[in-house]
């Protein structure tokens, strides 16, 4: 039943901080989990992995800023074979300060992915906001 699938994660990061400024982080991760399908009005749950790799990079080149560059593949693929989905994407973002709890945000996204369900799929996301925490 969907609603009972469980998993594992195992996951690590590793971080250089190359100077006062810059940080280098690599990122990698892999999920063992349910892969939840339905057939005939029926939930049925695979045996899946999901597989994640990710490098960013962060430098402050002002003190009221912050940009972020971001790569990332992922794999999430069925035991049986039957499903395979493939990413990439590039992330660039932006952060400036300007006050202790408002920022203005900029980031531009470029994703890519195959799969032999649903095919190839590409994408380009811009977004500009202001973001506030408290």
């Amino acid at each position: 039943i969907a609603d009972q699938a469980s998993g594992v994660v195992v996951a690590g990061e590793l971080t250089w901080f190359m100077s006062p400024l810059v940080t280098i982080s690599l990122d990698a991760r892999r999920d063992f989990r349910g892969n939840v399908t339905t057939s005939g009005g029926t939930f049925l749950t695979e045996p899946a992995t999901s597989d994640r790799f990710a490098l960013t990079a962060d430098w402050e080149p002002v003190r009221q800023m912050l940009v972020s560059f971001r790569s990332a593949w992922a794999q999430d693929t069925t035991r049986s074979g039957n499903r395979r989905d493939t990413g990439y994407s590039l992330a660039l973002q932006t952060r400036y300060v300007l006050t202790d709890r408002l920022e203005a945000v900029l980031e531009l996204e470029h994703e890519t992915g195959q799969s032999n369900v649903i095919g190839d799929v590409s994408r380009n996301r811009i977004s500009i906001g202001v973001a506030s925490s408290y």
